[in-house]
C-alpha cells in the first residue's frame, strides 16, 4: 500500500485547462465585507439536548430532527412548547428500519417528507402527523438505489418519483436526475479540475476520486428548477437552473480542497487531514433565500459559527455571527423574519434565533 502526501493547492490545475476560464463571465468573488454583518443576535434555549445531528428540517409547527445514536434515528420537536412530541423508524437493517438518516427532503406537502440513509441507499417517505399517532408506523413508501445510483450524496425530491442529487461515483457530472424507478438518469453540470499533483482518476466503478474531493451539499429550490450546490472543502457555491450553471460564487475565503490521497491497492482515497479548510458544513433554502452554515477553520471543524445568507441570484446578503460552535441548523421564512434552529457542538442544545 503507498501513500500520496497531501498538499496544500493554490490553484485548480492539473495539465488540463481549468474547467472555471469557460465561466468568467457568471463568476462572481465574495469577500466577508460583501456582507451586512449581525452580530449580537439572540439565543433561545428550547429545551431539548439532541447530541450528535445529522440533519433537521421544519415541517407545520414540528422540528424533525435526525440523530445519529438514539434507537430511533427521528426525534419530533413540537416547536412551540419545545418538547418532544415522538420518535420514529428503529435504528436498523429491517425493511422499515434506517441506520443513519443524512437528509431530510421537505415535499410540497407541509406533512410529509422523504429521509435518505446514506449508509443503506435507501429512501423513505414520511407522513409526519401520521406517524406521530400509529402505534407502529410503516412508511408510506420505500426505495434502495440501485447500482446506476449508487453513492448518492445530499438528495432532493422533486415528486415522489423523480429526485436530485450529487455523487460520490460520477466524474462527468456535478448533480444527476434519477426515477426512483431506475427508468433513466440524466446528468447536470460539471465538476471543477483536478489540483496540481492529484494523482489521476479511478477506474470506473470505484469511488470518484474527483467527486469525492470536490464533496459538495446540494439543495433544490421549493417551486422552481433551481438548485444550490455548496462546497464543503473549498469556498464555493454553484447556482444552477434547468441543469446548466447560472452562477459560480467564489469566497468569502479562497482555498482549495487539501488533502492526502491514500491509495488501497485499487483505487486512491481523497483523505482528510488536520490541514484540511471546511468551508460550507450545512445548506439550507427557501423560497427567497439561501442559507450556509459556515466554518473556515480546519482540526476536522465540521461546525460553523457563521451563517451566510444569498439570495437566489448569488447576491450576498447577510452574514450573522453565532458566536457559539454549532453543528446543524434549519431555516423558517414567516414573513420578512427568519427563524433560524442550530443545535449546539459543544452541548448538544437545541437553539433558536431570528433575523
Amino acid at each position: 500500500m503507498s501513500f500520496f502526501t497531501g498538499m496544500l493547492l493554490f490553484a485548480c490545475n492539473n495539465d488540463k485547462p481549468d474547467a472555471d476560464a469557460a465561466f468568467t463571465n457568471i463568476t462572481t468573488n465574495v469577500t466577508f465585507s460583501s456582507f451586512s454583518v449581525k452580530n449580537d443576535i439572540p439565543i433561545k434555549k428550547m429545551g431539548p439536548q439532541l447530541g450528535d445531528v445529522l440533519d433537521m428540517q421544519v415541517m407545520d409547527s414540528f422540528l424533525i430532527v435526525s440523530t445519529l445514536r438514539d434507537s430511533a434515528v427521528l426525534q419530533i420537536i413540537h416547536i412551540p412548547s419545545g418538547t418532544v412530541a415522538g420518535h420514529l423508524i428503529s435504528r436498523g437493517k429491517g425493511d422499515n428500519e434506517c441506520l443513519n438518516i443524512a437528509t431530510i427532503l421537505p415535499t410540497s406537502d407541509k406533512n410529509i417528507c422523504w429521509c435518505y440513509d446514506i449508509t443503506l441507499g435507501k429512501f423513505l417517505k414520511i407522513n409526519v402527523p401520521k406517524a406521530l399517532s400509529a402505534a407502529a408506523y410503516i412508511p408510506e413508501k420505500t426505495f434502495m438505489l440501485t447500482p446506476a445510483t449508487k453513492g448518492a450524496k445530499s438528495p432532493s425530491w422533486i415528486n415522489d418519483s423523480t429526485f436530485a442529487a450529487c455523487s460520490y461515483f460520477m466524474n462527468d457530472c456535478r448533480y444527476f436526475y434519477f426515477n426512483s424507478q431506475d427508468s433513466g438518469i440524466r446528468k447536470a453540470g460539471q465538476l471543477p479540475s483536478p489540483g496540481k499533483g492529484w494523482p489521476d482518476e479511478n477506474p470506473k466503478g470505484k469511488f470518484s476520486l474527483l467527486a469525492t474531493a470536490y464533496s459538495a451539499n446540494m439543495k433544490k429550490h421549493p417551486t422552481d428548477d433551481l438548485f444550490a450546490v455548496a462546497y464543503n472543502v473549498t469556498g464555493r457555491m454553484e447556482l444552477y437552473e434547468g441543469g446548466k450553471l447560472k452562477r459560480l460564487i467564489k469566497g468569502p475565503e479562497s482555498f482549495q480542497p487539501i488533502y492526502t490521497f491514500k491509495y488501497d491497492g485499487e483505487s486512491n482515497i481523497p483523505v482528510q487531514n488536520s490541514k484540511t479548510l471546511f468551508s460550507n458544513v450545512q445548506l439550507k433554502v427557501t423560497e427567497k433565500h439561501i442559507y450556509l452554515l459556515y466554518s473556515g477553520r480546519n482540526e476536522f471543524q465540521t461546525c460553523g459559527q457563521k451563517i451566510l445568507v444569498f439570495d437566489w441570484q448569488g447576491n450576498p446578503l447577510s452574514m450573522v455571527n453565532l458566536n457559539a460552535d454549532y453543528c446543524s441548523f434549519t431555516v423558517e421564512e414567516k414573513g420578512n423574519q427568519s427563524l433560524i434552529y442550530l443545535i449546539n457542538k459543544d452541548t448538544g442544545e437545541l437553539v433558536s434565533t431570528s433575523i
